[in-house]
């Protein structure tokens, strides 16, 4: 790799380090000349220098004499970005890209600021136009790797940021990301080997210490993580990521008082008031036993100003959760409506209901009957985990997972990309493309299309202990896909999650779910979407001609031998007691219920609602015939 600027490590995907291009001459609408283009070399200068201040009295004076230039636009959009004034930016480089609609600068610092902003998918949109009117931007793919890792979609990021690599292969800054992505996946050899790499770069690196310490940890390599995170703090003594990683680690090892030691000297520190910090002690302090100790730091880390609204996000959400566990349930209820409203990307229940409706009528039993075109594969290795999130597909998935015939796979993309390779034989943009495609699709087609998936399957599985059997992908909203599931997978076994409909809601409304669940930030929202998820599931189990297994999260709670046995059976497997055990598995696990799975099956999560009786009382409404 060739020495470049220093990357900041596993930095939140809202705060790329993106520059499209250098300012260039300050031409275009509303003129120019050399003076002006000195003065924009100056002011790029003090930029670059970090003299912000300056920097922007000139940009500032330069837009007075023309203030239709969108170079001198983008520059000061650009650092009012990198200065935390993010609206303020969007604004400046919405104008700029109003006047040159085709200047890639433009276009890609607003996607850049668009990301910082929370506002995802038009972000991802100015990226797209980035690569339209350049289709090698390195950056432009980057940025769309950064923008897929803050949906939580991190095998598309992951995508995006190694074709990034393909036209800048030594870029630290990418196989620094990259490492980073592969840690989110939870492909801990994959991020070590792009950590390590960026580490022979940069050796004093703090942030990349971090990150491969962090791995290394996960992989349950204790004292080679101990030791980076020692030399990250050797470098810079307050790093507080440093310090939070040792805590985890000492309460990874038993060592929880000491791990509860460290993670308030961090707190207390002078740098304490950083979200990971916040998040590492929430969850140290919870299992020591005293849950409230962290509140004080978030509620203050809540008052600063300058936070970002995806921190903000977190850490009402966080504040939430301990206050829910101290009984203040009241309050608890309010920081998840707080973090809630401030997700930017609303609902659409109109759309979704005709979605469902459209659903129902192209997949109806004549379509699935035998005579139906449908893929030759008759593979059974796929098991597909539906249902709504947070209703125990976690769970399910990890009992199966800790069957050594049974590769856990977590939550995949495949099948939206499936549905997008469909969609593009019913013509591009239609809005009913994808329901076109199923109309005219061949089975030569699904067949194509299942055995590139089986394929995909078999090598992300590896070895296994004995014979790969079954591999399970717990993406939750397959369930709108288990038509085109039983035309690509005729010999597919189909798993459906379901819990106490208002324990099932009230836990995404007070988790920080990946953006794309847009309906679970608000309680309309959640009704709408529950009763559309139902009415497709009555559907398809009148309709799909291969079984579908309900597995009722109290049922398994209360009685976990039986429903387990009876999981494993329905999977086509032999019983193995590691099943009962799947607590103790070592696969690494990235959902929300990455805690929960770790445990032995407790019952603590079961009438939840219960709790928020009077804020939930809408909903109840909304949801009586499931209730």
């Amino acid at each position: 790799m060739q020495q470049q600027q220093g990357p900041q490590g596993p930095q939140p995907p809202q705060r790329p380090n993106i520059q499209y291009q250098q300012p260039g001459a300050a031409g275009g609408p509303g003129g120019g000349g050399g003076q002006a283009q000195n003065m924009l070399a100056q002011a790029w200068q003090m930029h670059r220098a970090g003299r912000f201040q300056q920097a922007e009295q000139m940009y500032k004076q330069m837009l007075k004499m023309q203030p239709n230039n969108p170079t001198i636009m983008r520059m000061l959009g650009m650092l009012k970005r990198q200065t935390g004034r993010i609206d303020e930016a969007i604004k400046l480089l919405q104008n700029a890209v109003r006047i040159m609609p085709n200047d890639l600068g433009c276009q890609g610092e607003l996607g850049v600021a668009l990301l910082m902003a929370g506002r995802i998918g038009e972000s991802v949109q100015c990226s797209h136009k980035v690569l339209e009117l350049d289709p090698k931007s390195a950056d432009a793919m980057y940025h769309l790797g950064r923008a897929h890792g803050a949906m939580y979609d991190f095998e598309t990021a992951i995508y995006w940021t190694r074709q990034a690599l393909t036209i800048k292969p030594g870029n630290v800054e990418y196989h620094a990301f990259l490492g980073y992505l592969y840690l989110r996946q939870g492909l801990l050899e994959q991020s070590v080997k792009h950590t390590r790499g960026v580490l022979q770069v940069q050796p004093q690196n703090p942030a990349m210490l971090c990150q491969l310490a962090t791995a290394l940890r996960r992989m349950d390599e204790y004292d080679e993580a101990m030791e980076l995170f020692e030399k990250a703090l050797s470098i810079d003594a307050t790093n507080t990521e440093a310090m939070a990683g040792k805590a985890q680690i000492l309460e990874s090892q038993g060592k929880t008082d000491e791990a509860l030691a460290l993670i308030e000297q961090c707190a207390a520190s002078e740098k304490g008031e950083q979200v990971q910090v916040a998040v590492a002690y929430e969850r140290i302090a919870k299992r020591a036993g005293c849950p409230d100790r962290p509140t004080a730091l978030i509620r203050k880390m809540l008052t600063r100003d300058n936070l970002q609204p995806i921190e903000q996000i977190i850490l009402h959400f966080r504040l939430g959760a301990l206050l829910e566990d101290a009984g203040e349930f009241d309050d608890a209820f309010e920081q998840y409506r707080l973090a809630n409203d401030m997700h930017p990307q609303p609902f659409d229940p109109d759309a979704f209901t005709k979605q469902i409706d459209t659903t129902i009528t192209v997949f109806d039993s004549k379509r699935l009957a035998a005579e139906a075109p449908r893929s030759t594969v008759d593979s059974d290795l796929p098991i597909f985990i539906v249902g709504m999130p947070r209703s125990g597909t976690s769970l399910t998935e990890q009992i199966l997972a800790s069957h050594p015939q049974v590769f856990g796979a977590g939550e995949l993309p495949h099948m939206e990309r499936m549905v997008a390779a469909v969609a593009r034989l019913g013509g591009a943009d239609s809005d009913t493309s994808y329901f076109d495609g199923v109309n005219s699709v061949t089975a030569e087609q699904l067949t194509e299309l299942a055995e590139k998936h089986i394929e995909a399957l078999t090598q992300m599985a590896g070895e296994t202990e004995g014979p790969l059997t079954r591999v399970t992908d717990k993406m939750p909203n397959n369930f709108l896909h288990l038509g085109l599931i039983a035309l690509l997978f005729p010999n597919a076994h189909i798993i459906h999650c379901v819990r106490n409909p208002l324990d099932t809601c009230m836990s995404c409304y007070g988790s920080q779910l990946p953006p794309v669940h847009t309906f679970s930030n608000s309680l309309d929202g959640l009704a709408v979407y529950y009763k559309q998820y139902r009415r497709m599931m009555d559907h398809w189990k009148a309709v799909l001609p291969i079984p579908i297994m309900d597995v009722v999260y109290e049922d398994l709670v209360n009685d976990q031998e039986r429903v387990s046995r009876e999981l494993v059976e329905f999977a086509g497997l032999e019983w193995d007691d590691a099943c009962l055990n799947f607590h103790e598995s070592k696969r690494v696990v990235h959902t929300l219920s990455m805690d929960q799975v770790r445990k032995p099956m407790y019952k603590s999560a079961m009438n939840r609602h219960e709790r928020f009786a009077q804020q939930l009382e809408p909903l109840k409404t909304q949801l009586a015939a499931f209730v």
